[in-house]
């Protein structure tokens, strides 16, 4: 339903405009039930004076663009809140100009160190006879103010921050170390305690239907590490650093964005991948095993596959641990730690190793990378080795904290250097000798040392 507003030209309502040409058209405007205006207090223009309940107001529609109308007698279901000072609402409006009339003067802006002006208040329309009734709308808050950049900036670094506290409260207290724990699980394997199907001392062992299957997954998760043959090969290495969990999903994006760019192979040598596919077969083990209308497993077993759920829980938080180091950092060299577990005789070992990317120093010089390994063998003891290129330039220095083991890479340093100048490497400094190892993974930063 709309119409014209009955003793009242219908012209008078100028509230929005439109260009044609070089002109502006002014549209009348019909109130309609349900048309929402904004209200603006304006002088009676005619006596009597409005009865109680009623006022004189100027109306448009809300947005811009918009021109308020000429002064109408309005009926109000409730009283119209002060946004103005007695002066302002008795002083004299422009009246608005009919179409071909001079335009009127706009309201000057407002001064840079003047107050805000108040919200209009905002009606809608209920009834139109036998004069136009309004209900008043609630008032809306003013828009916040954008935070300039540098507040926007600072903002999200602090939610930034925050996360990374959660996460490093959330996994690093329970994370478990690689090689310790892949260790155990090769002990476990030789005596049969994998899973709890060790028997007591002179019973026949009686492996449970249960255990069999988790068995056969948790040595082949151990047989796919690699040998230490493979981490002395150039390409063998480059591939257990690509695998060492903490690239994952790195390498998952790659895959979505450029699909073939890794093989499902490749994918399913990555550490953290093969644990969390044994997670999820250890959680469906165990849930299997719980059932109560069908046990087939034994409390020994249920217990073991328990403790291996949780210690598979610990190493990944360990891995997650390794992965929020770099987003802890406050430099701006690019910093990776991550450990490099490998199989041999005695069990399971590891490397741990730190890659920094060094920040260019100017146009010209290229990037250098620095390398930090550290490892533990039985026959020579702890090693540290650094490795620093740039381009095609190395220098390398080892620290052994055995004497015997610190002689023996000194011997071997002249064949060192010419395998290194044999893969077109100029070896600009090459040293080897005795000293305390530090361990790349306990960085004095603020993963480590955060605050509780």
């Amino acid at each position: 339903m709309s119409e014209p507003i009955p003793g009242q030209p219908l012209l008078q309502l100028l509230s929005s405009s439109r260009m044609q040409g070089s002109a502006t058209v002014r549209q009348a405007l019909e109130l309609t039930i349900g048309l929402k205006l904004e209200l603006e207090l304006a002088t009676p223009n005619r006596t009597p004076a409005p009865a109680p309940g009623e006022v004189f107001a100027r109306v448009r529609p809300p947005g811009p663009g918009t021109s308020w109308s000429a002064p109408l007698q309005l009926r109000l279901l409730a009283p119209l809140p002060s946004t103005q000072s007695p002066a302002q609402a008795s002083a004299p409006q422009p009246s608005p100009q009919l179409p071909g009339a001079a335009t009127p003067t706009s309201t000057p802006p407002p001064q840079p160190n003047a107050a805000p002006l108040p919200t209009r208040p905002t009606a809608e329309v209920i009834a139109l006879r036998p004069i136009p009734t309004l209900r008043l709308l609630p008032a809306q808050p003013p828009p916040a103010p954008l935070a300039p950049p540098s507040a926007t900036l600072a903002n999200s670094e602090t939610m930034t921050r925050d996360w990374l506290t959660q996460q490093v409260r959330l996994h690093l207290p329970q994370a478990r170390a690689l090689a310790e724990t892949l260790t155990e699980w090769s002990r476990r394997l030789t005596t049969q305690e994998a899973i709890g199907t060790a028997q007591p001392k002179g019973q026949t062992p009686a492996p449970s239907t249960a255990a069999v299957p988790l068995n056969d997954r948790l040595e082949r998760l151990i047989s796919r590490l690699p040998g230490p043959s493979t981490l002395t090969e150039p390409g063998g290495l480059q591939r257990a650093v690509e695998g060492s969990g903490i690239w994952l999903e790195a390498r998952l994006a790659q895959l979505a964005l450029t699909p073939g760019a890794l093989t499902d192979a490749s994918l399913g040598e990555d550490l953290k991948a093969q644990l969390l596919q044994f997670a999820d077969q250890i959680r469906r083990h165990n849930r299997d095993a719980a059932d109560t209308t069908a046990r087939t497993a034994t409390p020994a077993v249920i217990n073991a596959g328990k403790a291996l759920e949780h210690e598979t829980e610990g190493m990944l938080k360990q891995l997650v641990s390794l992965q929020l180091q770099p987003l802890e950092q406050e430099t701006e060299q690019p910093r990776w730690v991550l450990d490099l577990p490998y199989r041999h005789s005695g069990g399971v070992g590891t490397v741990q190793a730190e890659i920094e990317r060094e920040r260019r120093q100017g146009e010209v010089e290229e990037a250098g990378w620095t390398i930090r390994l550290r490892l533990d063998l039985a026959e020579l003891g702890p090693l540290s080795i650094r490795l620093t290129l740039k381009g095609q330039r190395l220098s390398a220095s080892l620290l052994a904290e055995r004497a015997p083991t610190a002689a023996l890479l000194r011997s071997r340093l002249p064949l060192l250097r010419e395998q290194l100048e044999a893969r077109e490497l100029e070896v600009t400094a090459l040293h080897a000798g005795q000293g305390q190892t530090a361990n790349p993974t306990r960085h004095p930063g603020p993963l480590i040392s955060e605050q509780a």
